[in-house]
């Protein structure tokens, strides 16, 4: 059997049936943080209609990252930061940053382990790409070697880009020349630890 076809099978089993990788991520990573909303609306379908158009811009703004070359970090981090702000502004703020955060970061994880193959342009900007803030990385985080400090209260309640991006800059400066990204993986899944 050929790689392909057994990555194709993984991806059936966690994301689910279908070939429209910004959507299967897009999704997955949603089911990964929505368990800490609070306040939804309660009329027929609302919050349903709302979820497609915050989805929608999720897709939008990573379709252009993708087709956008990345200077350096800043350049990153205002890009963003606006997409946050964006989330956020439309889900009229039930969505905090921490929330916001986690949905983008996690998109992109997903589209960086789909890989080049599924999702062309992937790879040209990930070296910039934000670590997802949960409980578990940010434990990880807090052990020898990187002994980055957790951020103050839960990570789905961050309300502030400014925390959020302190908590970003410390772990670039704990982990020097390495890529964010990368590092996250590995203690994620435990490689090499």
């Amino acid at each position: 059997m050929d790689e392909k076809t057994i990555k194709d099978f993984l991806i059936r089993l966690y994301f689910g049936k279908g070939t429209n990788y910004f959507d299967l991520a897009i999704s997955r990573a949603y089911r990964d943080f929505n368990r800490t909303l609070r306040n939804l609306p309660q009329g027929l379908g609302e919050w349903e209609t709302l979820k497609i158009k915050l989805s929608d811009i999720i897709k939008e703004e990573v379709s252009i990252l993708l087709h956008t070359q990345i200077v350096d970090q800043e350049e990153f981090t205002k890009w963003h930061k606006s997409i946050c702000e964006k989330l956020e502004k439309c889900s009229d703020t039930i969505l905090k940053t921490g929330q916001s955060q986690k949905w983008i970061n996690m998109t992109l994880k997903y589209l960086l382990t789909f890989g080049e193959e599924y999702v062309p342009g992937i790879t040209s900007n990930y070296k910039f790409f934000h670590i997802p803030i949960d409980n578990i990385i940010q434990k990880a985080f807090r052990e020898e070697p990187y002994c980055v400090e957790e951020i103050e209260g839960s990570w789905s309640r961050i309300d502030d880009y400014a925390t959020y991006n302190e908590y970003q800059i410390a772990i670039r400066n704990a982990i020097g020349d390495l890529i964010p990204i990368e590092v996250e993986f590995e203690l994620f899944t435990g490689v090499n630890t």
